[in-house]
């Protein structure tokens, strides 16, 4: 939740933009694949339409960049386009390891009970 709170209230101010993005999507990757992706794609079905649009402005906002009416805009904070599609990258990949990492830590005796 907190990531939700600081990236959205950064990313809708427009105050150090691509970190906000970077952190949102990860948060996104999570919330779609946790919270959403049995539920099929259709929002009415609480499935992972919503999320994914979500996903996808942020992405477009991270990559393009805040806007002339941003705080980064009013103190001249900007990143070039790698550094913002490394962001990206970074984002990805951080939502995909806190999916796995579950997975990965999971001990002999949890599978077994698991399948029981």
């Amino acid at each position: 939740m907190g990531a939700e709170l600081v990236g959205g209230v950064s990313l809708a101010a427009g105050f150090l933009t691509p970190l906000a993005a970077m952190i949102l999507v990860g948060q996104l990757i999570v919330i779609i694949a946790k919270s959403h992706w049995a539920n099929g794609f259709w929002n009415r079905a609480n499935g992972y339409e919503f999320p994914l649009s979500l996903l996808g402005g942020t992405v477009a906002i991270g990559l393009i960049g805040p806007g002339a009416i941003s705080l980064d805009a009013l103190d001249g904070f900007a990143l070039s386009e790698e550094f913002r599609i490394a962001l990206f990258v970074v984002g990805v990949v951080g939502g995909l390891l806190t999916l796995a990492v579950p997975t990965l830590t999971r001990k002999p005796a949890d599978e077994a009970a698991a399948h029981n």
